[in-house]
């Protein structure tokens, strides 16, 4: 998947949305799959991006677009590689398989303070720094 994406990135597009059902293993390929471009955008050439929106699954964005200033913010390749990390701790953490082998997010969820308003999912994940 990282792989993937990078080759994404340096193709010109920055995907934005990492999360769960953006995530995808193909048993055939035994390959990840990033999927859902949607709300995917293009980098200028010029080096800037063509939208500096805020746009991303809150809980697995980086710490940089969750600040007072992420309006400010370039999105660079790091904030999607962020992204995986916090993907990846949350899969670590709130995830497991039942019985059959089906994925599920556990109940209750102890990341669910992610999932609130930007402010409190940047302090929930433990920075205050730059509020």
């Amino acid at each position: 998947l990282v792989v993937g994406h990078l080759a994404v990135w340096q193709g010109g597009a920055l995907h934005k949305v990492i999360g769960v059902g953006n995530l995808r293993y193909d048993p055939w390929t035994k390959r990840g799959v990033l999927n859902d471009f949607d709300l995917a955008c293009l980098i200028m050439r010029e080096g800037s991006l063509s939208a500096k929106d805020n746009t991303g699954t809150r809980p697995f964005m980086a710490l940089d677009l969750l600040s007072n200033e992420a309006s400010k913010v370039k999105r660079l390749y790091r904030h999607d590689a962020e992204s995986f990390a916090w993907r990846l701790i949350y899969i670590c953490i709130c995830m497991t398989k039942d019985k059959k082998g089906e994925i599920f997010t556990i109940s209750p969820n102890p990341l669910s303070s992610w999932f609130g308003p930007a402010p409190e999912c940047r302090i929930s994940k433990g920075n205050t720094n730059k509020m």
